[in-house]
């Protein structure tokens, strides 16, 4: 016998990560009201955010001369997290094969009766395998994060070093309030200043790379959805169990051994059949659990694409391009650019509110 059963360890997978979100004010169904003494560790975090953002344009209106080693440092960091980010969407794409072994040995461990502890084993094995990976991937960014954020935090403060990060786990902030939308503006222009913004600031050139980053967690999605769908299709197509024949009543003639025989095939007939029905029951409480966190997952991508991030990453382009002409045109003209971006970014101003509120109602 096994200490933990596939569903179990199923199970104690998913029950981890509905603890760790608690933590964090992270739900699966719905968005969690940005409220302080509810999500303390969230409002550190926007708090953070909020303070990192006023510190880096603190930076830049001291030491405009230094717009071009700010921006260089921008660079480094958003080539930083696209690499990160590629090499574990990497990682799970090259995942294939354990995912594929494991609906082979579902199916094999239902047509294969005799070898049913076996591949149970397997089974048990390479959902630890398919788990693990989910687990490690939600345990390293958001540990990442944090780390980031305090990193960012101490080395403003203490070295006048502004190291630019992004809580890329808070884009569930409702911004249809006042206060909601402030602090998702930042929060969401230090995603975008992060990850998007400047490539070659040597040459004056701002390049956007969304359509490099967003895909890959786009194809993330695709292929937890697929893996699925996959799960759920090889539920339906597995083969019926195949009990040999054997007569549950004995004739009065029987003898005694008989009978006894007849008894030990039923016990383990009926052992086999427990080990089936609680393998079935499990693996739909899998694919109902997997589903779920892809539905979470989605979510965050959907929120990602709204147009409140349109809108803030199209103010976040134009804060580069005017940072950049400080340097290479007009370092008034400049000043001014950067300065009203910023306000639209920072406050809902009316003319901020208004495109908002346009692309909302026309959505």
């Amino acid at each position: 016998m096994f200490k933990k059963s596939p569903s179990e360890e199923v199970h104690y997978q998913f029950e981890f990560f509905n603890k760790f979100s608690e933590i964090y004010g992270i739900r699966h169904q719905e968005r969690p009201s940005f409220n302080p003494y509810q999500n303390p560790r969230l409002f550190l975090m926007a708090f953070l955010g909020y303070l990192e953002q006023a510190m880096a344009f603190n930076r830049i209106y001291e030491s405009l001369n230094n717009i071009g080693e700010f921006c260089c440092l921008l660079a480094i960091e958003s080539l930083g997290i696209n690499v990160a980010v590629r090499y574990m969407c990497k990682i799970i794409m090259k995942d294939d094969e354990n995912f594929r072994k494991m609906l082979e040995n579902v199916k094999n461990f239902y047509e294969r009766e005799e070898q049913s502890e076996q591949y149970r084993h397997i089974l048990e094995t390479n959902l630890k395998l398919s788990n693990f990976l989910l687990k490690a991937l939600t345990i390293f960014f958001f540990n990442l994060c944090m780390f980031l954020h305090v990193l960012a935090f101490v080395s403003s403060w203490f070295s006048g070093r502004f190291l630019l990060v992004a809580p890329i786990y808070m884009p569930w902030i409702d911004p249809n309030t006042l206060f909601g939308y402030t602090i998702s503006s930042s929060i969401l222009f230090l995603f975008t200043m992060w990850i998007f913004v400047v490539f070659l600031p040597s040459e004056g050139i701002v390049i956007m790379s969304a359509l490099q980053t967003i895909p890959m967690g786009q194809i993330f999605i695709l292929k937890l959805k697929i893996f699925g769908d996959e799960l759920i299709e090889s539920k339906k197509s597995l083969k019926k169990t195949n009990f040999v024949n054997v007569k549950l009543t004995e004739p009065p003639t029987s003898t005694l051994m008989e009978q006894k025989s007849n008894l030990n095939q039923r016990s383990v007939l009926y052992q086999e059949l427990k080990v089936k029905e609680d393998v079935e029951s499990k693996l739909i409480d899998m694919i109902k659990n997997f589903n779920e966190y892809v539905q979470y997952l989605q979510s965050v991508f959907d929120y990602v694409q709204t147009p409140t991030f349109f809108v803030l990453s199209i103010n976040a382009t134009a804060i580069g391009l005017a940072a950049l002409t400080t340097v290479y045109y007009s370092k008034a003209v400049g000043i001014v650019l950067v300065g009203f971006f910023t306000i639209q970014v920072f406050l809902p101003c009316i003319q901020g509110t208004l495109i908002l509120k346009f692309f909302l109602l026309a959505n």
